[in-house]
């Protein structure tokens, strides 16, 4: 029998053949009533994810998009890999790469849905080369960390809010709280602390192309998921988040077009 676990726990062989091997058992679960949001659904894990929720019944699935037309096409994608779906998907415009976008997204968001039970922040990006946003900062820092801890931070009323409102009588488990989940990875164990910025603006010299130029490869990356990490712990420490459930989660190995621009030997 194959062993399912982290690369902390497992060999690099077992912990390969181990993900390559396990099936996980879908979720159960009945969630009438409730509302999901998931960032970066369009492909992927996010997709996959997205495809879960209808699957458990979800009432509104909140799928945010960089463009409506495209989101558009997913939307019903979903709808027929989902027969049984039978809730409304809500496609909101949102950009990580632009702090401007964030804002704006939430405030559509409170005018679109009354509450918000889950939140899956699982969107981000990956880069071989350096690439800066229009705000200035490095692509993966700004999308995977920055504008993820921005968007998240934005989150919390409403999930706040969603604690105090009653629970659909037919959601199951009846106990659950609001769910806020930064969606991380088996990489942040990796990162060498030598790579990592010794200044005390860490940021500003994460941000830089020297700096990036000078990292190993997918380093960058690597760092992105630890910052995820702390983030997730100094959001579920903030009094506003106390009635949520703030979890950050290594999905491990999984089959996505998350790589593929890195060339068919590493992706």
């Amino acid at each position: 029998m194959s062993k399912y676990g982290t690369g902390k726990d497992l060999p690099v062989p077992e912990f390969i053949w181990g993900h390559l091997t396990h099936q996980v058992p879908k979720p159960e679960a009945d969630l009438k009533g409730l509302t999901a949001l998931v960032t970066g659904a369009t492909s992927g894990l996010g997709y996959t994810t997205a495809q879960h929720f209808a699957r458990l019944g979800v009432s509104t699935l909140v799928l945010p998009v960089r463009s409506l037309k495209k989101g558009e096409k997913f939307a019903q994608q979903l709808h027929k890999d989902v027969p049984s779906f039978r809730g409304d998907i809500k496609l909101l415009e949102l950009d990580l790469s632009r702090f401007a976008s964030i804002p704006k997204f939430v405030k559509e968001l409170e005018t679109t849905v009354d509450r918000l039970d889950f939140a899956i922040l699982n969107a981000g990006c990956t880069r071989t080369k350096y690439h800066q946003t229009p705000d200035g900062y490095e692509e993966t820092i700004q999308v995977n960390v920055l504008a993820t801890g921005l968007l998240a931070v934005m989150l919390l009323p409403l999930l706040s809010k969603t604690a105090k409102l009653p629970k659909p009588a037919d959601a199951l488990p009846s106990d659950l709280k609001p769910q806020l989940e930064i969606v991380s990875s088996e990489v942040h164990y990796w990162v060498v602390p030598s790579n990592l910025p010794q200044s005390e603006n860490f940021i500003a010299e994460l941000n830089t192309e020297e700096y990036f130029k000078k990292l190993p490869f997918s380093e960058m990356y690597n760092i992105s998921k630890l910052l995820d990490v702390f983030l997730a712990r100094k959001i579920a420490a903030l009094p506003v988040a106390q009635d949520i459930q703030v979890t950050v989660t290594n999905p491990g190995l999984c089959r996505s077009a998350f790589r593929d621009d890195f060339g068919a030997v590493l992706a």
